[in-house]
């Protein structure tokens, strides 16, 4: 089999990429996390967790969800640690990524549903206000003329 000059240069880079963020997984023995991405995976759910928290006091996030989706956060988080401490192979360093990338797209989600769901209900109560306002004289009206009934 032969190699291009262009294909040996992509191995080239890809290697000192790996070299130069302690990112070398060896094929028999395997390879670590980086503490630096676990810490900054870490940072990003922690932000995330503040956000859900924020909403579930202002009432637009259920606390149920907040902690099924805090309680399988952990877990993710503490799958990562190890990674950082044991060795394993690249996929599962790759697998832990995605679930937890999957999690924090997850509260994002939530965090959205529950934006909207505020702003529908300023938006109801903003109609509410302009009909009372519209119609408040004929209701108070209709009132006083049925209150004998």
């Amino acid at each position: 089999m032969k190699i291009t000059k262009a294909q040996l240069t992509q191995i080239i880079k890809e290697e000192l990429t790996a070299v130069m963020t302690n990112e070398i997984y060896l094929p028999l023995v395997g390879g670590k996390l980086p503490e630096n991405d676990y810490l900054v995976i870490k940072k990003k759910v922690r932000n995330m967790e503040d956000i859900l928290e924020d909403m579930v006091r202002s009432g637009d996030l259920e606390q149920s969800d907040f902690e099924q989706w805090g309680s399988r956060m952990e877990v993710l988080l503490k799958e990562l640690f190890e990674l950082v401490n044991t060795r394993h192979g690249k996929e599962d360093a790759e697998w832990a990524m995605s679930q937890v990338e999957k999690q924090l797209r997850l509260g994002t989600q939530f965090a959205e549903q529950g934006k909207n769901k505020r702003l529908d209900h300023e938006a109801d109560q903003e109609q509410a206000r302009q009909f009372r306002q519209a119609h408040g004289g004929a209701v108070k009206a209709h009132k006083k003329n049925t209150r004998g009934w």
